[in-house]
């Protein structure tokens, strides 16, 4: 049992948040940052306290993995979230004489008892609120978080942990889980500092925020619909011009999770909502999107000084990039059957700048690669060349089956 001061601290933690949303304290706040640091390793050190807070502080499992009833307040002067708390009198407890402690003990334990026979009645499930009490899952889901530059050192160093604490409560917790995989601001967070164009592209933050979402991608179907949906949404990018996927900034990400869309559900291509048919189908039209992140990446190949550098893009970045879209393609078309090629051929207004492009990628000469490669890494970049020309022969020997097909 842990509560009194863990639930103390949990309320502190939501009066800082709360002051800082309203520039009433620094967004890079470190005694806020310090409170993140210390719950992630108590809740790593002690799942029970994880179980408590999951529970909204009404119940918490026992060591035989059962619940029970763990907190009543003693009087109405207790503190509690949204209350101001401090410090009593002191002299309070002490001029209370035996017969007054024994009296308010057997008051407390009739009314403990009271509760304890409603709450067997009925208890509450993981998600259930506790009446008169905050919903701290809620305010742990919506702690506030800024992806201003002036606060890149504070949020690789302190709220890369949030996520982390995020992530470890998901893991033990699987109506947390659904929350916070349903929740919006896992997705502005997606979008902040993985996706977007306020990205750093690597990181501490970076790194939990895209690993946490590859996790859940590979273990949890409903997300993958909802990321393949927020990955294609319209209106996301470049001044609502573009999607994630489609968007002018070269990034990997938004491909490294189509793929893994594609790759867990590998098997279900004759369902009728797999993620392939939504992805190719008429309104969200998957094939346009990825044609053009091939074709964006496919134009810095040539760059002067390697691939990328005239838009100072690493070169692996360019690589990666075109072989990842190149093999989403790939997944695609390798999964359909001859009616649903037949079909895609008449949707898909790229489709012979896609075959073009790729015949290019298949006849580059040695000395055309080399230029695009420079010499730095050499090996591990003309191992990612050889993905892309692999993947691109894929693509050209499926389509030129449909064409003889027909």
């Amino acid at each position: 049992r842990h509560h009194g001061i863990h639930k103390d601290l949990i309320c502190l933690l939501w009066k800082i948040d709360e002051e800082g949303r309203h520039n009433d304290r620094p967004s890079a706040d470190v005694a806020k940052g310090t409170l993140i640091l210390f719950y992630e390793r108590l809740v790593g050190l002690h799942p029970e306290v994880g179980d408590e807070f999951t529970k909204n502080f009404a119940y918490a499992a026992n060591p035989n993995g059962t619940e029970q009833h763990v907190e009543i307040n003693d009087d109405d002067k207790s503190s509690d979230c949204g209350k101001e708390s401090g410090y009593g009198d002191s002299n309070d407890d002490i001029n209370l004489d035996k017969e007054r402690r024994q009296q308010n003990g057997r008051v407390r334990n009739a009314i403990k008892r009271r509760r304890v026979d409603k709450k067997k009645e009925h208890k509450p499930k993981d998600n259930d609120d506790v009446p008169n009490e905050l919903d701290h899952i809620t305010k742990l889901l919506e702690v506030y978080v800024t992806s201003a530059r002036g606060n890149e050192a504070y949020n690789n160093k302190y709220m890369s942990h949030y996520y982390k604490l995020l992530l470890l409560l998901a893991s033990r917790h699987q109506s947390f889980r659904r929350r916070m995989l349903s929740h919006d601001n896992w997705r502005w967070s997606l979008r902040a500092f993985v996706l977007g164009p306020t990205s750093r592209g690597s990181g501490p933050l970076y790194d939990v925020i895209f690993n946490g979402t590859i996790t859940y991608l590979v273990k949890d179907a409903e997300f993958r619909r909802v990321m393949l949906l927020h990955l294609l949404a319209p209106q996301t990018c470049d001044g609502g011009k573009r999607s994630f996927l489609s968007q002018s900034r070269l990034e990997t990400a938004s491909l490294s999770l189509l793929h893994t869309i594609f790759n867990s559900e590998r098997g279900s291509t004759g369902e009728e909502d797999n993620a392939i048919s939504i992805f190719i189908d008429d309104e969200h039209r998957g094939m346009s999107h990825v044609s053009a992140s091939v074709i964006k990446f496919h134009n810095r190949l040539d760059d002067e000084g390697g691939a990328g550098t005239k838009v100072g893009a690493p070169i692996m970045v360019v690589l990666k990039g075109l072989s990842l879209a190149l093999e989403c393609l790939c997944m695609v078309l390798s999964s359909l059957g001859l009616n649903q090629m037949r079909s895609l051929m008449t949707e898909w207004p790229e489709v012979d700048d896609i075959v073009s492009l790729c015949t290019q990628i298949v006849t580059r000469t040695e000395a055309e690669w080399s230029k695009s490669l420079a010499d730095e890494g050499a090996e591990e970049r003309n191992l990612e060349a050889m993905r892309i020309v692999s993947h691109a022969t894929e693509v050209c020997n499926i389509m030129a089956s449909e064409e003889e097909s027909r």
